[in-house]
């Protein structure tokens, strides 16, 4: 499991990095990378119509949708998270990669978490595969009781606004991918 973890962690490297940004990568003592943007740009910088064929805009989009988003969360609902992730039932060998992933990215989040103040809520960044598979993962947990039931959409309401940003760029993309089928 050793291996596993140390090769997929150079994946999660890779796909977690945006090329088309100007980002800085600190590294973590778990090999986990945490991506710090330098640039504070909106979406809708990001994808100009000024002088851009709709292909190029369709690149873009398609760029920012594999992207990091970022979210805002304690360590206590990131340790809920990765708890979370160890207790989570997955079908077939997709949600399990996409478990392991998601498990390693956010023990990441964790140990960087840790040095922080433990009471306040910090901004980090997730890859969309991360956010999408904890989203996953988070709707099919089953619990009982108010207190977990508390934790787990706490929880679950950190991920919402990241969330809500990806199916925005989703949309955009379908209603541009439209756009280009109904042109040619």
């Amino acid at each position: 499991m050793q291996q596993i973890s140390s090769k997929l962690s150079n994946v999660e490297t890779v796909e977690t990095i945006d090329l088309t940004e100007d980002r800085s990568v600190e590294d973590s003592p778990t090999k986990s990378s945490k991506i710090k943007s330098t640039k504070n740009k909106s979406l809708a910088e990001d994808v100009s119509t000024e002088d851009t064929s709709p292909v190029d805009e369709l690149s873009k989009l398609h760029a920012q949708r594999m992207g990091n988003f970022k979210v805002t969360i304690s360590y206590a609902d990131a340790v809920y998270v990765r708890n979370l992730l160890e207790k989570s039932e997955y079908k077939g060998p997709q949600q399990a990669y996409l478990l392991i992933l998601s498990k390693l990215e956010i023990s990441g989040i964790c140990e960087y978490l840790k040095e922080l103040p433990r009471d306040s809520r910090h901004i980090i960044e997730l890859s969309a595969a991360t956010i999408e598979s904890i989203s996953f993962f988070m709707n099919n947990q089953t619990g009982k009781g108010l207190d977990s039931a508390q934790k787990l959409f706490t929880a679950s309401m950190q991920f919402r606004p990241a969330i809500a940003e990806i199916n925005k760029i989703e949309d955009q993309l379908e209603t541009l991918k439209k756009d280009i089928s109904s042109k040619g």
